[in-house]
């Protein structure tokens, strides 16, 4: 257990930095892009992180929307006001 906290103690900053970048990465790409539903099953996948470099950073782990069974990536959920944003445009088109 003490590898562990020295693990955590000597990479503080990019533990910090990770997980500001992964909160607002979850708000980004939180909705099913077809439908908007939160709910969703899948598969968590270990994805290799670049701390220097989390502008290319893309979670291709699968998602199944539980309401409307489409199939996508992580990557390819949308936030809210995307998902918000598409609606309008459709509907007013």
């Amino acid at each position: 257990m003490n590898e562990y906290i020295q693990y955590l103690e000597d990479n503080k900053e990019d533990i910090a930095n990770w997980m500001r970048f992964s909160e607002q990465y979850d708000l980004d790409h939180e909705l099913c892009p077809k439908c908007g539903s939160l709910l969703y099953t899948g598969k968590i996948i270990t994805i290799p992180v670049n701390y220097n470099d989390l502008d290319d950073f893309k979670d291709d782990s699968d998602r199944v929307c539980s309401d409307c069974k489409d199939s996508h990536t992580k990557h390819d959920r949308v936030s809210k006001i995307e998902f918000r944003n598409r609606t309008i445009k459709k509907v007013l088109n």
